[in-house]
């Protein structure tokens, strides 16, 4: 009897010990065989954001726009004077300059200046290929009237005189003002202008 337990018993601790040896050899295979893709999840996230925050379209320009419509009713034909340097990154950021200038021979609703100059935060191209952009401006008015942090939003196609466009969208400003094509929804909303002179660049992927 006691022989006969002695052999069951090394049979079971025999038995536990190629259990666990299997165990353990399982683990190191399924750790070897995880770590190549923990190493490439580790690459996309090193390079993830390095690819979000590169510049891929780029906006320039610079020139004089026409509405080619008298949009005061002062006998002229409106339009602005109106300088872009812009980049958009791959999140959807954006860094530069917006200014619109209405003032000389592209006066405005009867003022001797009206500008909209601001630096611009998020852009995005289109399935058209046009850029829309957008960020927060100062709108001058003359004589010392003048709005900080007001939002506008952009939207630009690239070409050369009367090719190129650029429509400009004052939000949450100036609603029903002579030239407001969309009454009643709380923004400015400036008819498209045509480039009269100068040009806009769209440059990038």
């Amino acid at each position: 009897m006691k022989t006969i337990v002695y052999k069951s018993t090394d049979i079971l601790v025999l038995t536990l010990f190629l259990i666990l040896d299997f165990t353990f050899t399982s683990c190191q295979k399924e750790q070897q065989l995880t770590q190549p893709a923990q190493n490439e999840l580790a690459f996309h996230s090193n390079t993830l954001p390095e690819d979000l925050s590169s510049v891929v379209i780029k906006v320039t320009g610079g020139g004089q726009g026409t509405f080619g419509a008298d949009l005061d009713g002062d006998g002229d034909i409106d339009g602005s004077h109106f300088g872009i340097g812009i980049s958009i990154l791959g999140n959807g950021s954006a860094k530069g300059h917006f200014e619109c200038l209405m003032a000389g021979n592209a006066d405005i609703l009867g003022l001797a200046l009206m500008s909209v100059a601001g630096n611009v935060t998020n852009g995005s191209v289109n399935a058209n290929g046009s850029v829309t952009f957008s960020g927060v401006a100062t709108v001058n008015l003359g004589k010392s009237t003048m709005f900080k942090g007001v939002p506008f939003r952009v939207t630009v196609t690239a070409g050369t005189a009367g090719v190129g466009t650029l429509t400009l969208t004052v939000i949450g400003a100036f609603d029903g003002v002579p030239g407001d094509t969309n009454i009643g929804n709380g923004n400015y909303d400036l008819p498209t202008e045509t480039v009269a002179s100068g040009q806009i660049k769209i440059e990038g992927s």
